[in-house]
């Protein structure tokens, strides 16, 4: 007889790749759902789908995401256009509903981190401490049978001390 399983033993627990304050993630099947939803209606011109997580880090470093939901954007020539106000109308409703969960990351689907990425995860820096990015292969081809992986990133600035001086001398000739 086929086992059955429930769907907190469902749960995917993701180790995280990069560097931050995040152990580990644990992303409930509803969110998996939503991610596979979005790219399923995405339009036919786009090649994947970016959005929003919503859950919470608990003190352990683990994040627990328990949401998500699809934000509008373009991706054209190494640029990204992403429908902030979209975005935040979609936080403050999550909020009035289930204010225990906020947003902790976003998800894009893909086997991997592209350059563009870097854009999208500066713009969820300013949205939350160590967003957390979550990427799943919904053609189900990923590498090493890995469909869904976690990332987390710092911002780095290459040359910043040299921009700086290269200001402070402008400004005194």
């Amino acid at each position: 007889a086929p086992s059955r399983r429930r769907a907190a033993d469902m749960v995917a627990f993701l180790p995280v790749m990069g560097v931050g304050q995040v152990a580990s993630a644990k992303v409930h099947p509803v969110v998996v759902f939503n991610i596979c939803d979005s790219f399923i209606r995405r339009q036919e011109t786009q090649s994947r789908v970016i959005g929003t997580l919503l859950g919470s880090v608990n003190p352990d470093g683990s994040v627990d995401v328990r949401n998500s939901y699809a934000v509008p954007h373009n991706e054209q020539n190494g640029q990204v256009f992403v429908d902030v106000e979209f975005h935040r109308a979609m936080a403050e409703l999550h909020g009035k509903v289930n204010p225990t969960e906020r947003v902790i990351g976003w998800y894009s689907t893909g086997d991997g981190v592209v350059p563009t990425d870097a854009l999208i995860h500066e713009f969820y820096n300013h949205e939350c401490a160590s967003p957390v990015h979550v990427t799943l292969d919904v053609g189900f081809g990923g590498t090493e049978g890995t469909l869904m992986r976690a990332w987390t990133g710092k911002s780095v600035a290459i040359g910043a001390a040299d921009a700086a001086d290269a200001k402070a001398a402008a400004a005194a000739a």
